[in-house]
């Protein structure tokens, strides 16, 4: 079975689901300590030592943020974000497919922005990425 996980908050449903089989298609977190917790947490991905050797995470995004460094994305006050395709700092790939698994960080507007602007995304999603399985 796959899952969407929303307010993912720290990961505790996610790895839950994960040890009970689940598949995680994509998770969202508006704030990025919080984001921070579930990458290390899911992902085993610590974001505070990638960022004190300015490299990029592998499995959170940013679907705009103030800043370009992930030091300051971390300390970033989530309601100050600049929305969907407004001037900001974005992580989002052009090729929708890298976004399987991962965890995109912002509010669940902007990713509902995202999803509305990107048709093949919607469908991406539904499809669970062409994962066999079904939706719980």
């Amino acid at each position: 079975m796959n899952h969407i996980e929303l307010f993912s908050g720290c990961g505790g449903l996610c790895l839950g689901l994960d040890k009970a089989g689940f598949e995680l298609v994509l998770a969202n977190e508006l704030s990025p300590m919080a984001a921070e917790s579930f990458a290390y947490n899911f992902f085993n991905e610590d974001l505070e030592d990638k960022s004190n050797e300015n490299l990029q995470p592998e499995n959170a995004v940013w679907i705009n943020s103030q800043f370009a460094d992930l030091k300051s994305r971390l300390r970033e006050n989530p309601f100050s974000s600049p929305k969907f395709k407004e001037t900001g700092h974005s992580d989002l790939p052009a090729n929708f497919d890298e976004l399987n698994g991962k965890l995109i960080v912002g509010s669940i507007i902007e990713l509902n922005r995202l999803i509305e602007d990107s048709p093949k995304l919607a469908w991406q999603l539904k499809d669970a990425f062409g994962r066999d399985g079904g939706w719980i």
